[in-house]
């Protein structure tokens, strides 16, 4: 049962309809640069052809279930982005892990070093450094909200695009998720839920959170949908700008169709708050 869930929690968010090539068309790609000494701290930059210093940078994180997933998946997305007028970078980061003594305090690291290392590109490529936007599928947005409420410190995340991102999970429809109680407890590296706040990202949403924008499917019985509505609530009542998108006929992935409202209305969020 793990196993499958392991499988089922990559989210497929493709444009198929659209070839590489004619998304890709006049972007420069600058792949495989590290921001720290690990093999998987490593992270792909794609720039958009009319390139200045107002250009906005955005950091991709993908899915996996903390445990597996690829920088390329976000492939599509960020050349959707670059095409579209931003800096899209796409990063890998180190798989939590028990024997690995890797966890969320680790992946914390990991997205704010990544972070880091877009936005020293600025200087030398010419685009705007102030402020950087995260946007994550399924674990990677739950890494994208903790790390925007929770650990920036710099207070240079200015918004959040999750896409069926785990935001409360302490919730008892996510723990009752086959498989869920497991990799939750070796991402926060203790099983005591007593001690599970700090990896909690709705935990941290304060009046000061930036902005979100989260998608979900209805029907994902990977990551609940209420998880986007419980986040929504809780934003509103803190008074921080948000939008939510529910689908019905998508679930832990988007179709074809749902994908294009994700893809415009992630660009249109940007364009309003970042």
């Amino acid at each position: 049962m793990k196993k499958t869930l392991f499988k089922l929690i990559i989210p497929i968010f493709l444009m198929t309809s659209c070839s590489k090539n004619e998304i890709n068309s006049g972007l420069q790609e600058m792949k495989d640069i590290a921001y720290g000494t690990h093999p998987s701290q490593k992270l792909d930059i794609y720039l958009p052809k009319d390139l200045n210093q107002w250009t906005k940078a955005v950091l991709l994180i993908h899915g996996g279930g903390w445990l597996m997933g690829d920088k390329e998946d976000f492939y599509l997305e960020a050349c959707y982005l670059a095409s579209h007028g931003f800096v899209a970078a796409s990063m890998n980061y180190r798989y939590a892990g028990n024997q690995t003594n890797v966890h969320y305090q680790q992946m914390m690291e990991d997205v704010g070093a990544a972070a880091q290392c877009v936005l020293l590109q600025a200087p030398s490529i010419g685009f705007d450094n102030s402020g950087i936007a995260l946007a994550g599928a399924s674990a990677g947005g739950h890494l994208a909200l903790l790390y925007s409420f929770g650990y920036d410190s710099l207070k240079k995340v200015k918004a959040v695009i999750s896409m069926a991102g785990p935001a409360d999970i302490l919730a008892p429809d996510l723990l009752a998720v086959p498989g869920m109680r497991n990799m939750l407890g070796i991402v926060i590296g203790d099983t005591d839920r007593t001690k599970w706040d700090n990896a909690n990202p709705i935990h941290f949403v304060s009046s000061l959170s930036p902005p979100v924008c989260s998608f979900h499917g209805r029907p994902d019985n990977v990551v609940p949908c209420t998880q986007s509505v419980k986040l929504n609530e809780v934003l509103n009542h803190a008074g921080v700008p948000n939008e939510m998108y529910l689908f019905d006929n998508s679930g832990h992935g988007f179709s074809d169709p749902d994908l294009k409202i994700v893809l415009e209305n992630t660009y249109l969020f940007l364009k309003k708050y970042f």
